[in-house]
């Protein structure tokens, strides 16, 4: 019987298998046994020599399975196979049968039995393979689980989110940490932090705010029946009266500020001397620095909300203010969304009176621009002036960051912020791919690596910025480092990293073949991640001095407070720039973040300058360096007030007690770095900071036991130019 295509097979194995061969189509028998008589006769006639070469014979076999006709049959036999709901079980028999007695269709079940076959021996040696290759991921996680556990013990300190500790329950076990300290204890759910709680735990330091924000719990039930939104910090400070330690003192807000949340924080004090200063006065059109403003608009839902009425408001109050006299760049603008920062600054871009210059940021940016402009360092004949500061994240190298810290010789060393200077197709490669370090055949000083400068002004010259004004501040892995007085331009990363992390130019050694100003070099590119792109404007600092000498032309001295904010920087006058200059040098060179300048005062004594000059003059005509540093000077209030008047004095003569020790010989004792000065201000609050002409080295400066203290020999090779006040 003729297969069908749209009828289903159904054939009985045992009993139809003679049958089924019987009943083969007579015409398709006929047809096969034509085929094999005309392709005997064909043998036949071939040479019997050839026919033993196993070469010449490979046509017969491979012309015959493609017949144009037989291959053209087969397509259309599987064609005709029902595929749906077909069981080849029942047809095992096949594979024992003799091929040339099936029929085409039972051949063509044969095929799919061969097929089902090779498939099932497959899947059965994938499933092996698949079984081994499990066994070695397992043994390779725990060998890697072993490896950070061993990493992790090494460490003094591990850092992570709860989310993460209670992942790495296992690791955090092995590792046993006997001191867990918790950050914003007062968001974190107390399930979350009970699960990396191990019984070896010895000390519990939960750090937070419970009267602020609570943890934020999904599921209004848990949190209203069950008490879920209480966090472990206020169960055990407020339900079970244990004790803890709070801020009395604030530093930040001004009084009536505090005012709002006396209630809740009943025992908080405000620190007068600091938040009620000049700076925190109303402005002249207003009786008060605090006001609420309401009104009923509500926000627009969006991914970023936003607010047109109160940016009408904003506008509207901007504009009273400049009308009552206040300069635009003494207004700020700071908003909780970048969407609101948005609303305003395209309304102030719409009226053509100038207010599109007024500063409009949201609360991260503005801290992040007020702090990085401290840095900013005016030297080297140009002073720049921030106009505009870009955060830099890049997840990539933040991790290659991190691992370069980690295979650093000294990991202990905290790292610094340091500038590097670049054209803008620079700026864009390393913000996006990192550092790289320079060709092999390029000259530079200190061999083939990347260079940082403490000084910004360095990195902004336009050797390197190639009038780009864009200046990377980064995060810069010293580790430790080699301190060099020489230029060594042999040097690369093999060099190096047999006993260092990097190589440090020391300043002012510029006579032995080394730099003027502080250098840093890695040769390891991945030691530095960029943190902020720092836009600026430069001005001419000999401009500077010329002008402060025009305006003292006529004055023998004079000692006054700058008519500067130490929050942030708005204007050019000369007053600003002679605060950034002050204020810049202490923030670049110490490494204590929490310190902060009060206010500065500018000093000029015609006298002074005119022993100073004196000085410079000789130094020229005895060949020695002239190179000018500022450096440090700590000193009581009364001894401050003498030396701006009669100068710097050797050994304490004519009755000014200057503090000069003998360890290093006699002279005035000095340092680049505030930090050292800061000891010996005698609980003042206030240092020097001059102008030093050092000269050569081992006769007229010494150097105090670190490349950081300067002893001056002379009196005269000192200037007094500000004093700083600081807390």
């Amino acid at each position: 019987m003729p297969f069908s295509s749209t009828s289903n097979l159904s054939i009985n194995p045992i009993k139809e298998k003679g049958a089924a061969i019987k009943e083969q189509d007579s015409q398709e028998d006929n047809e096969e046994q034509e085929e094999y008589d005309h392709l005997w006769d064909d043998i036949k006639r071939v040479d019997h020599t050839r026919s033993k070469n196993r070469e010449d014979t490979n046509w017969l076999s491979k012309d015959f399975l493609q017949l144009p006709d037989l291959q053209q049959h087969k397509t259309q036999l599987f064609k005709s196979l029902p595929l749906v709901n077909f069981d080849l079980n029942g047809y095992s028999w096949l594979l024992e049968a003799d091929p040339w007695e099936l029929s085409s269709e039972h051949r063509c079940i044969l095929i799919l039995l061969i097929m089902q076959k090779n498939l099932d021996d497959c899947s059965r040696r994938f499933a092996e393979i698949k079984e081994q290759y499990d066994q070695v991921c397992l043994e390779n996680a725990e060998i890697n689980k072993q490896r950070r556990i061993a990493i992790l013990r090494e460490a003094q300190v591990i850092g992570m989110t709860t989310t993460g500790a209670a992942i790495n329950q296992d690791i955090l076990a092995a590792v046993s940490p006997a001191i867990v300290l918790v950050e914003e204890a007062a968001e974190i759910l107390e399930p979350h932090l009970m699960a990396f709680l191990s019984p070896n735990v010895k000390h519990l330091i939960l750090v937070g705010d419970h009267k602020q924000l609570r943890p934020s719990v999904k599921c209004h039930q848990l949190q209203v029946r069950h008490n879920l939104g209480i966090s472990m910090l206020e169960r055990l400070a407020e339900h079970n009266q244990l004790p803890f330690q709070t801020l009395g003192l604030q530093s930040r807000m001004r009084e009536e500020f505090l005012q709002m949340i006396q209630p809740i924080y009943l025992n908080l004090r405000s620190n007068l001397s600091v938040v009620n200063g000049v700076r925190n006065r109303p402005a002249k059109c207003m009786k008060s620095t605090f006001y609420f403003w309401n009104h009923p608009v509500e926000e627009t839902a969006a991914r970023s909300p936003s607010n047109k009425r109160e940016a009408y408001m904003v506008l509207a109050l901007i504009k009273w203010l400049l009308s009552e006299g206040h300069k635009h760049h003494e207004i700020t603008v700071i908003c909780a969304y970048n969407g609101q920062v948005t609303e305003i600054r395209k309304l102030l871009s719409e009226h053509k009176q100038g207010e599109e210059s007024v500063d409009v940021q949201t609360i991260d940016r503005f801290q992040v621009k007020d702090r990085t402009e401290k840095f900013i360092q005016p030297t080297h004949s140009i002073l720049p002036v921030v106009t505009k500061i870009e955060k830099v994240t890049n997840t990539k190298l933040q991790l290659n960051f991190l691992q370069a810290q980690r295979d650093s010789i000294d990991v202990l060393q905290p790292t610094q912020l340091l500038f590097h200077g670049t054209n803008d197709e620079g700026i864009k490669g390393i913000t996006t791919d990192g550092f790289r370090l320079p060709p092999p055949h390029k000259n530079n000083m200190f061999g083939r690596g990347v260079y940082f400068a403490t000084d910004s002004s360095k990195s902004a010259h336009q050797l390197y910025t190639k009038g780009s004004n864009k200046l990377l501040l980064c995060e810069v892995l010293i580790g430790r480092p080699w301190s060099l007085t020489s230029a060594r331009p042999d040097l690369d990363y093999k060099t190096v990293r047999k006993n260092y992390d990097s190589v440090f130019s020391v300043r002012n050694s510029k006579a032995s073949g080394g730099t003027e100003f502080d250098e840093y070099v890695i040769y390891n590119p991945d030691q530095a991640l960029p943190k902020y792109v720092v836009h600026y404007k430069n001005m001419d600092s000999n401009a500077l001095t010329l002008q402060t000498l025009q305006n003292k032309a006529n004055l023998a001295f004079e000692r006054r407070v700058l008519d500067a904010s130490p929050s942030s920087y708005k204007g050019d006058t000369i007053d600003e720039m002679h605060f950034r200059f002050a204020e810049a040098q202490f923030f670049r060179m110490s490494t204590n973040k929490i310190r902060k300048v009060k206010k500065v005062e500018f000093v000029w004594n015609q006298v002074l300058y005119d022993r100073y000059q004196n000085v410079k003059q000789q130094f020229l005509a005895e060949r020695k360096p002239v190179d000018e540093i500022l450096v440090f000077h700590g000193t009581n209030a009364e001894s401050i007030d003498k030396i701006v008047k009669e100068g710097f004095k050797v050994g304490g003569t004519d009755g000014v007690p200057i503090r000069c020790g003998t360890a290093y010989g006699h002279g005035v004792y000095t340092a680049a770095n505030p930090d050292t000065s800061i000891p010996y201000s005698g609980g003042s609050g206030m240092m020097l900071l001059s102008n030093a002409m050092c000269g050569k080295l081992g006769e007229d400066d010494k150097k105090g036991g670190s490349e950081d203290i300067y002893v001056v020999t002379k009196g005269e090779q000192l200037l007094p130019k500000y004093i700083v006040h600081f807390q």
